[in-house]
């Protein structure tokens, strides 16, 4: 896929982690769990790579192969935690996926801002990501997960309460299986 060799030529120490092949991620068994299907770049990158970690700083979480219900928990882990918010009106209006144009998560900072996509439509290859900053910072980007990954560590974008020192130059990257 076109954007998973951007990121790639984004950040060369990327393909250190890349899978020999397919890894096996059993997408159905997610998608029937959250109950949508997932971004085509974000599935490409998960079919080639395990978690990443950039600088540091920011995880972007996807699933391993036959820990997919674990991934899955994590996410609705996720929602909840938005869900807490927008209960005491500290989530400037957006509310967890399932709800209509709701937020479901792919990544998270060290620092605890949170990366997700806005579900807004039927097409996830048509959702934007949003960012919820620790300091909160909330901000959109009109592209997806991997275009913003690329977008983001090639600094060609803005990014508004993240730390001035990421992403470094050039930026490291470190892959994680979980347990």
């Amino acid at each position: 896929m076109l954007i998973i060799a951007e990121l790639e030529r984004t950040v060369p120490s990327l393909t250190r982690w890349r899978a020999e092949g397919q890894r096996g991620v059993d997408w159905q068994v997610i998608e029937d769990e959250l109950g949508t299907a997932l971004p085509p770049d974000y599935r490409a990158l998960g079919d080639a790579y395990p978690v990443l970690v950039f600088d540091d700083f920011l995880w972007v979480t996807v699933p391993s192969p036959g820990k997919e219900s674990a991934f899955v928990s994590g996410v609705r882990e996720t929602a909840e935690t938005l869900q807490d918010l927008s209960d005491v009106d500290e989530s400037h209006g957006y509310v967890p996926f399932p709800a209509e144009g709701g937020l479901l998560g792919w990544g998270s900072s060290l620092s605890g801002d949170q990366f997700y996509w806005q579900v807004n439509s039927k097409d996830p290859a048509s959702w934007r990501v949003v960012v919820s900053g620790r300091n909160d910072d909330w901000w959109t980007f009109e592209g997806g997960a991997v275009e913003f990954l690329v977008a983001a560590l090639s600094k060609s974008i803005a990014l508004p309460g993240l730390p001035s020192s990421f992403p470094s130059d050039p930026p490291e990257v470190v892959g994680v299986e979980p347990r």
